[in-house]
Order: structure tokens, then C-alpha cells, then sequence
């Protein structure tokens, strides 16, 4: 549970409270900015509500990477399962797109110009990093069965729409192709 907890305060945490923190510090009280979606309420409720569901997506992922993986998100306590229920069934980052998600929606919350670049630079940043290095990892680490779960999960919201689903990688369990996914129902 320590690592879990220094896991979700060092990496998310980081991403969505400390730094937005003090870019809004610093757009609000250096730069004067009263953020460009201030005065529409609207735009307000459609953050919070991008906030939500980003918060549902990330916390959900965290739970099936500490249940059914053993292990958390961070990089140095990794699952030591490959995690393939609940949303993973349907999209391969569920957790940093509700990070993404977040983001946004903090952006709009607080209509700040400086938490709009953070979501652009966060972004770019891991839909980089997550096919060059992270991907490569994952396959290294679990090989045939993560090779099979790509094929049939697409890697973000399009996830929805591609490949043939959680179904077709339990057939491939089940005939023998994959061995080592561990399926908790």
C-alpha cells in the first residue's frame, strides 16, 4: 500500500495537482490572467464534468493494476500481471486517458492559457513516449500475450472501434494460442 500510495502521489498527482497548482499560481497572481472561460458557466460544468469522468477512468485503472495486476502504475513497482479486465477490456490506456481527461477539464474549469499548453505538452509527451518505450516494454515483459491484446484492444478512445474485443483474446486463451494471461472474472 506505501508504494501505491508514492505511486499516485509522485505520478498523477504530480500531473494533475502540483503543477496545475503552480501555473495557476502563476497565471492568476504574477500574470494577472482571470482565465479566458472565467466568465462562461458553462464551459465550467463541461470541465468539472471532464474531471469526473477522468478521475473515474485513472482511479478504476489503478484498482484493476493493484487487484488483478499485483502491482501499481509507477514504473519501479510494476503489475507483475497483464491487466485485461474492467476498462482494459475495451482500450488499452484507460488511466492516462482520464488523465488527459483531467487535464482538460482543469484547463476549462480555470480558463488558464498556461494549464492549456501543460495539457498540449502532457500530451504530446505520452502519446510519444507510451508506443516508442512503453509498448516495447510491455512486450518484452509479456510477450505473446501482450502482442494478442494489442491486436484486439486499440490504444485510446478509438479502442472502442478497433479490433475485435476482450472476446477474441478470451478465445485465444482458451485454445491454447496464449498461456500466461491471468483472467479474473
Amino acid at each position: 500500500m506505501k508504494s501505491l500510495f508514492w505511486s499516485i502521489l509522485i505520478l498523477p498527482g504530480t500531473v494533475v495537482v502540483f503543477v496545475p497548482i503552480v501555473l495557476l499560481y502563476f497565471s492568476f497572481i504574477v500574470l494577472g490572467d482571470g482565465g479566458v472561460f472565467s466568465e462562461y458557466i458553462f464551459i465550467r460544468i463541461l470541465g468539472i464534468f471532464f474531471v469526473v469522468v477522468g478521475f473515474f477512468l485513472a482511479g478504476s485503472s489503478t484498482q484493476f493494476f493493484v487487484r488483478v495486476g499485483k502491482g501499481t502504475p509507477a514504473p519501479w513497482d510494476p503489475p507483475e500481471n497483464l491487466v485485461v479486465v474492467g476498462l482494459y477490456r475495451y482500450m488499452r490506456n484507460p488511466m492516462i486517458m482520464g488523465i488527459f481527461l483531467v487535464l482538460f477539464g482543469e484547463t476549462l474549469v480555470f480558463g488558464s492559457f498556461l494549464l492549456l499548453i501543460w495539457f498540449f505538452i502532457f500530451c504530446g509527451a505520452n502519446l510519444l513516449y507510451i508506443p516508442w518505450v512503453e509498448e516495447k516494454r510491455l512486450r518484452m515483459r509479456f510477450g505473446k500475450a501482450y502482442v494478442v491484446y494489442t491486436e484486439n484492444v486499440g490504444g485510446g478512445f478509438h479502442g472502442f472501434h478497433r479490433g475485435r474485443g476482450y472476446s477474441e483474446i478470451l478465445v485465444y486463451v482458451f485454445s491454447g494460442v496464449v498461456d500466461d494471461f491471468v483472467i479474473y472474472c
